[in-house]
């Protein structure tokens, strides 16, 4: 996050979001709803996440549990297209 160049610190936040580590990846999905990235890139790394993820279930119980926040920077005109790239991962 001290880096001065926007492709690294995307990269290293990306790595971070498909993590294994359930702790980790809640960390980083947590940062990121504080308000550290843009509601647009916060959304599409909850998405990204989910769909990268080693343990996808991980994302989605954080992204169901964090469900107000994520619908309240979602514009309304793609709430349902959102749950659908979350959710398009099987679990399990």
């Amino acid at each position: 996050m001290k880096s001065s160049s926007a492709i690294e610190i995307e990269n290293a936040v990306k790595r971070l979001a498909a993590t294994p580590d359930p702790a980790r990846a809640n960390a980083v999905l947590t940062w990121a709803l504080e308000g550290n990235l843009s509601a647009y890139y916060a959304v599409g790394l909850g998405v990204w996440s989910a769909q990268s993820s080693v343990s996808p279930e991980v994302v989605w119980s954080f992204l169901k549990s964090h469900r107000d926040e994520f619908l309240r920077i979602i514009p309304l005109s793609v709430h349902s297209m959102a749950v659908d790239l979350i959710a398009d991962k099987p679990f399990g």
